[in-house]
């Protein structure tokens, strides 16, 4: 595959099948290489209801326990309302066989735990002789893999929709890839993995977008339909995740993406998700999205030909940048649901020029300090409900060319002119008089003062969730209940701060709220950079990730 693969036009026809996706909730230790699996490495559950959203209004701090650590470094059209969806889900996977790389995994080793393989050689070279088949688990060890700048791991590895091959992390223990993977065959998960790249040069002396000189490239490329990306960490590669009309189906689901890109004499280069569709749906949940060079954590865009049709969000936190969906060519079917952002403007089209038909947003919560928190531009079918929307000093939201219903919304602004309609400054009554949109809504002229804590658990591993914290009263600590993630007395836990993941505070549940501080955490600099893309945002807004180690 070309280094510019991403600049081809050609359009390759593919498969719809029914989306899959799983993997459990609780670990088991995987199997003897070879061996037909009595119980699968990769977890099994039976799927229930989607996990409940705890909203916790925090007041003053009532009796907690405390960690047992201290923090740690390290167009014209009929409109209709999208349906929301959750991502597509894959049954239990069972019968297929367990085997193992690490880094010192040779081309000669047979996969079981004494003789490992090397992990590009597996998921390449040996794929393409037909040997693993589906339903097999690779668990990767602990360690380094690649020595960074092009180093390449192709995927050629290919499951079945009701049985995908997956690349694991090692229960307990935390590969590094350094180096890219590229990912060409379907029906594949990679799971828990560390993706970056240490070449310390993250500056170009060429403009544009493929740089001769810049020897990073993106952490997950996807060309194949029905991959899933889940609970990965990706930071100072060229993208976090690069995924267009040749991967239908894709989810991308619970990740860490931050740090991606590099510097141009023109701009910053580099966004945390580049995403374009066609065919079937990607679903984009659950990741954590900030400080990236180009300014985009999200960036779904194209310049030419083809629409850009059927994405899903759900429960990403953003921050520190734009989300972006539409192009230069028409965008259409788009969900957007329990987005929280901070310093972030949710940028709805992109172009007055085109016109994008049909996007729901409900339950996100937005804040921007000094530029819009929501621009919508060029859309016909807008539904957005049910959402609260915060801003400072810029128009908290930027309305261009666009119809819909919009209701049962909380508007908090403060210092200048709150809506702008076609480039016209409105107010509160003026908004609602010219647009008929929001009969149900508040709109409050001061910021909120209450601290607002949401803890959202992850799909596809126990006790694991996100912790997502507004501190509007600006408290230095507040409480925690991990209950809403399963924990029961005596379970140990360990909390790590999102902007700087070797950060964390660690403890056993005593069946009570923990003191959660917000204060004294940092924010890590990019690889070859002499100093963080962003300050930390803490303790006004902080995002923390619960691992059951």
């Amino acid at each position: 595959m070309s280094f510019k693969i991403r600049k081809l036009k050609r359009l390759r026809q593919v498969y719809l099948g029914l989306a899959i996706l799983l993997v459990g909730c609780s670990v088991f230790a995987p199997d003897i290489v070879g061996k037909t699996q009595s119980q699968s490495p990769v977890p099994q559950v039976t799927e229930g209801p989607a996990p409940q959203v705890s909203e916790v209004v925090v007041g003053s701090v009532s009796p907690m326990s405390t960690p047992d650590t201290t923090i740690e470094a390290s167009a014209t059209t009929q409109v209709f309302l999208p349906v929301i969806t959750r991502a597509p889900t894959l049954p239990p996977i069972g019968g297929g066989r367990a085997f193992f790389a690490s880094p010192n995994g040779t081309n000669n080793g047979d996969g079981s735990m004494e003789r490992p393989f090397n992990l590009a050689y597996a998921i390449e070279d040996k794929a393409k002789t037909g040997f693993f088949q589906p339903g097999d688990v690779i668990w990767v060890r602990g360690g380094t893999y690649g020595g960074g700048g092009l180093t390449y791991f192709n995927s050629h590895l290919q499951g079945t929709v009701d049985r995908p091959i997956v690349v694991r992390a090692y229960p307990g223990e935390q590969p590094i890839i350094n180096g890219s993977i590229k990912i060409y065959k379907p029906n594949v998960i990679f799971w828990g993995l560390e993706v970056i790249n240490t070449d310390p040069n993250r500056t170009s002396q060429s403009s544009g977008s493929f740089p001769n000189d810049i020897y990073r490239e993106d952490a997950f490329s996807v060309y194949a339909t029905n991959v899933k990306i889940i609970n990965n960490i990706m930071h100072d590669a060229a993208e976090g995740v690069y995924a267009d009309d040749r991967a239908p189906d894709v989810v991308i689901y619970g990740n860490l993406i931050y740090n991606n890109g590099w510097k141009g004499p023109d701009r910053g280069h580099g966004h945390g998700i580049y995403a374009q569709n066609q065919q079937g749906s990607k679903w984009i949940e659950d990741n954590i999205i900030f400080n990236n060079f180009s300014g985009y954590n999200l960036h779904v865009y194209r310049e030419n030909e083809f629409p850009l049709v059927s994405f899903n969000f759900d429960g990403n936190v953003t921050f520190n940048g734009t989300f972006l969906v539409g192009g230069r060519q028409p965008t259409r079917n788009v969900i957007l649901t329990n987005q929280f952002t901070y310093n972030e403007t949710v940028a709805l089209g992109f172009s007055v020029d085109t016109q994008n038909q049909n996007v729901r947003v409900q339950n996100a919560y937005l804040f921007n300090r000094g530029d819009y928190a929501l621009e919508v531009k060029a859309w016909q079918g807008v539904t957005l409900d049910h959402n609260f929307l915060v801003g400072q000093n810029a128009p908290l939201v930027n309305l261009v060319q666009s119809s819909g219903t919009w209701d049962d919304n909380q508007y908090f602004f403060a210092n200048g002119t709150p809506f702008l309609i076609n480039g016209q400054g409105r107010n509160w009554d003026q908004w609602r008089s010219q647009t008929g949109f929001d009969s149900r809504s508040s709109f409050f002229t001061t910021l909120p003062s209450t601290t607002q804590v949401f803890i959202r658990p992850n799909r596809y591993e126990a006790k694991r969730g996100h912790i997502i914290v507004y501190n509007w009263a600006k408290q230095d600590q507040i409480p925690v209940d991990l209950k809403t993630l399963g924990y029961s007395i005596g379970d140990r836990y360990e909390i790590h701060n999102a902007q700087n993941f070797g950060e964390k505070i660690s403890g056993f549940y005593q069946g009570q709220a923990i003191a959660l501080p917000l204060i004294n955490w940092s924010v890590a600099k990019p690889i070859g950079w002499p100093e963080p893309l962003r300050p930390v945002t803490l303790p006004e807004f902080g995002v923390f990730i619960v691992l059951s180690p």
